[in-house]
């Protein structure tokens, strides 16, 4: 096993241990859950197929209380019983005249989520087409009576109405991010401040975010909102009630993501992806980065090319100075050798001159006249 991989394991056992023992150390973020109230949605259109009828107009309650059921499998939302909440439209409805529309609710919002202490209202309709079904939410601001979201999904026969409701579930809690912030990080991984308690599943992701420049009306110098500057994206691998740990998916820098930095659920839950200006910028950064890393490349062979030359250049001189010493060596040895063979010649010289077979000739004078 790669040291790297021991530091893991390390890490992860670390984590389960403050899992187990020091959670309550670790200050959590703020959350409370979202007060919603689920209205009956309103049905629109007719049939083709009459023996149905009885089975469409019930859709107006049924797909409410699936949603209520899948918005509290969330964790995330305080659901207002149901039978409370048509008592409330009953009552409004009387002050009305009548029973109350869509159209009633949304400009009674407010009025409607003061006695139910709710901070939004789901509604919407069902419109019945030749072989289409369609579901259209909205979610009401109780504050001030704004479409918060607006969603549609459709099938084309009753057996699917479950599962596009749990469709318009996503879409409704995706409306509402979560978030939170992170408490540790160790290489890629990362812990964060909220757990099952919230409704953090396993393989949930989250965009990591830092709050950058307050913006303000510049006549009015009211803050209007707060920049938040994406950094990278995590996904949920272990979860607590309180904690949960994820990997590291990716990052708009090395090391972007920080303890401190905040995260929060997106609306589609896509990996991070920078914006084109951003994109064009980091092309450009790329592509300078190239360029100076091939001037440093053709640098380097440069320098490796006049090093080898003069290196070469060093080795001729060496071997030249090499043979010119082996040749002055060769020549004295030569001359010794010469030297050494002609002195036994020397030697015998003399010997020769007093050899007695060859007699000096005397010089006899010429008689002189």
């Amino acid at each position: 096993m790669s040291n790297k991989n021991k530091k893991i394991l390390i890490f992860l056992f670390f984590i389960s241990f403050q899992f187990i023992f020091l959670s309550k150390k670790i200050i959590y973020a703020d959350f409370k859950k979202i007060k919603l109230a689920v209205m009956n949605f309103q049905i629109e259109g007719q049939s083709d197929k009459q023996t149905d009828k009885k089975d469409f107009e019930s859709l107006s309650k049924i797909i409410p209380e699936w949603l209520v059921t899948g918005l509290v499998k969330k964790g995330r939302f305080d659901v207002i019983e149901r039978s409370r909440l048509e008592d409330v439209i009953k009552e409004q409805s009387v002050g009305l005249g009548g029973m109350m529309g869509i159209d009633d609710i949304s400009r009674n919002a407010s009025e409607i989520g003061r006695v139910l202490g709710a901070k939004s209202i789901v509604t919407g309709t069902v419109i019945l087409l030749p072989n289409i079904i369609e579901i259209n939410a909205r979610i009401i601001n109780v504050d001030d009576s704004s479409i918060l979201m607006a969603e549609s999904v459709r099938c084309d026969e009753l057996s699917k109405l479950r599962s596009i409701c749990d469709e318009l579930t996503d879409k409704i809690v995706a409306a509402f991010p979560l978030e939170g912030y992170i408490v540790q990080r160790y290489e890629n991984i990362v812990v964060i401040d909220l757990g099952s308690a919230v409704g953090v599943k396993q393989g949930a992701k989250f965009i990591v975010f830092k709050e950058g420049a307050v913006i303000k009306h510049p006549k009015t110098g009211q803050v209007l909102d707060i920049e938040k500057i994406d950094l990278g994206n995590i996904e949920i691998k272990k979860i607590s009630d309180k904690l949960s740990t994820g990997i590291i998916l990716s990052e708009k820098y090395a090391d972007a993501i920080q303890y401190g930095m905040l995260v929060r659920t997106g609306s589609d839950n896509m990996l991070f992806s920078p914006t084109m200006d951003e994109e064009v910028k980091q092309r450009q950064a790329d592509e300078q980065a190239k360029r100076l890393q091939e001037d440093e490349i053709h640098k380097q062979e440069k320098l490796e090319k006049e090093k080898a030359n003069k290196l070469a250049e060093e080795r001729a001189k060496l071997l030249e100075e090499e043979n010119r010493k082996q040749d002055n060596l060769k020549n004295e040895k030569s001359g010794e050798l010469i030297e050494e063979q002609v002195k036994p010649l020397q030697k015998e010289l003399p010997a020769q001159e007093k050899h007695p077979k060859k007699k000096q000739r005397k010089m006899i004078p010429l008689p002189s006249f």
